[in-house]
């Protein structure tokens, strides 16, 4: 059988499962949503291998909220000046494995955006140098 190689991205796979699935339930396609899932290892690894900034938040699970650092001493940095294109933040939880979240820069900074015109900040890090946005989690795995 000849080799037939295509050159498509996660939508377009996606939308050629959809095309192919025909409606019908998982169990009777499982040669396409075994496709799906190794579409969705491919990208896990593209986030892996790529520029990625990791974060560890010791708060998160007290606050529900993650916090994206955006200033030091009055200057940008962080997500401000991150070449990273995506986040992991590590949130620790005592007495339990970590979570973690991984999210891409350009979501990350337009929710910065939109709780920092809320006002949605404090001073922390080292000595409150550092400005933070406070991003609920849970408009980080919904929003």
């Amino acid at each position: 059988m000849p080799e037939l190689k295509l050159n498509l991205s996660a939508d377009q796979i996606e939308n050629l499962l959809t095309q192919l699935r025909y409606g019908k339930n998982s169990a009777e396609n499982f040669d396409i949503d075994l496709l799906r899932g190794l579409n969705g290892e491919v990208e896990a690894l593209d986030v892996l291998t790529g520029k990625l900034e990791v974060k560890t938040d010791f708060m998160a699970h007290k606050t529900g909220n993650i916090a994206v650092e955006i200033e030091c001493n009055g200057k940008p940095s962080g997500l401000t000046t991150t070449e990273a294109n995506y986040w992991l933040f590590n949130i620790r939880i005592p007495k339990a494995e970590p979570m973690m979240l991984i999210i891409s820069r350009q979501r990350l900074k337009r929710l910065v955006q939109m709780h920092l015109h809320r006002n949605h900040y404090c001073m922390g890090g080292d000595k409150n140098a550092s400005k933070l946005v406070l991003i609920p989690v849970s408009e980080v795995i919904c929003g």
